[in-house]
């Protein structure tokens, strides 16, 4: 974690919006959390997040490489479109 986010938040926090944010890129859009969901998530600290499932999207390197300049390196991304509909 970055030291200038330190004097503002906890680690514990940024890391409960990082699993948020993953929560929200599903692959599927039912395996996605609704916004009220989401705001329940980052609001009440005591809420067990469950396990986030495939990413709507994935950059794949080859083994052992750091570096994403590298010629063998292979950028993967789905070009899908899910639109929600607003609850309420």
């Amino acid at each position: 974690m970055d030291p200038i986010l330190g004097i503002s938040c906890s680690e514990k926090d940024v890391s409960r919006c990082i699993h948020a944010g993953h929560l929200c890129i599903q692959e599927s859009a039912m395996d996605r959390p609704t916004m009220s969901e989401v705001v329940s998530m980052l609001s009440h600290e005591t809420m067990q997040l469950r396990a986030p499932k495939q990413p709507a999207f994935n950059l794949l390197r080859g083994k052992g490489q750091a570096d994403l300049s590298n010629d063998k390196a292979e950028n993967c991304t789905r070009n899908e479109l899910t639109i929600s509909a607003m609850e309420g």
